[in-house]
């Protein structure tokens, strides 16, 4: 990787695209610009432009992240909602769908990727457990605590304005009634 910075050239080991530390920015492989840093520069015009690419990234990511978040949210209704009628194989479904957008969003925002990891290690991975065990109360205790936890680290990440809480009623698209195999 090249990295652009104090108009200097240096190798770093992230990938493509991986936001740094200021003042360095990954701009791209050095294959892509033929191995010559050079290359870079003209490429993208002035060390300017790099840092406006580099500004244009961090925005991608962070819009990506407002996107998910609402999608999580969603999911994790819906979860809830599945497992009380006892319809665990939606429940399950909701549980991947959610736990995969997580993923989405350790990798969108890297600075998040450690709380995301403990999060889906601690609190996410119980209600897996209760879901395939089909065990109601212990997938309660379990949702309850998720959702506490997601709470609290809104609040360590410096968002306490994010307060996510279950509604109160399940969602209007799905039927959650569980279905009989004919």
């Amino acid at each position: 990787m090249h990295v652009a910075g104090g108009g200097e050239w240096q190798t770093g080991a992230l990938g493509k695209f991986a936001q740094l530390s200021e003042p360095g920015l990954v701009v791209g492989t050095p294959q892509q610009f033929g191995g010559d840093p050079g290359t870079v520069r003209e490429a993208l015009g002035d060390e300017t432009r790099m840092l406006e690419v580099g500004a244009f990234i961090r925005n991608k990511q962070r819009e990506a992240a407002v996107e998910i978040l609402p999608e999580i949210g969603t999911r994790t209704w819906k979860l809830y909602y599945a497992a009380k009628a006892r319809n665990w194989p939606n429940a399950i479904y909701q549980w991947k769908e959610a736990k995969k957008l997580f993923e989405l969003g350790a990798y969108t925002r890297p600075k998040h990727e450690a709380a995301l990891e403990e999060y889906l290690r601690d609190d996410w991975a119980p209600l897996e457990k209760a879901i395939k065990d089909q065990d109601w109360g212990a997938f309660e205790k379990a949702f309850d605590k998720a959702i506490d936890s997601a709470n609290a680290w809104h609040e360590k990440k410096e968002k306490p304005y994010i307060r996510w809480k279950l509604p109160d009623h399940p969602p209007p698209d799905l039927d959650f009634t569980p279905r009989r195999r004919s």
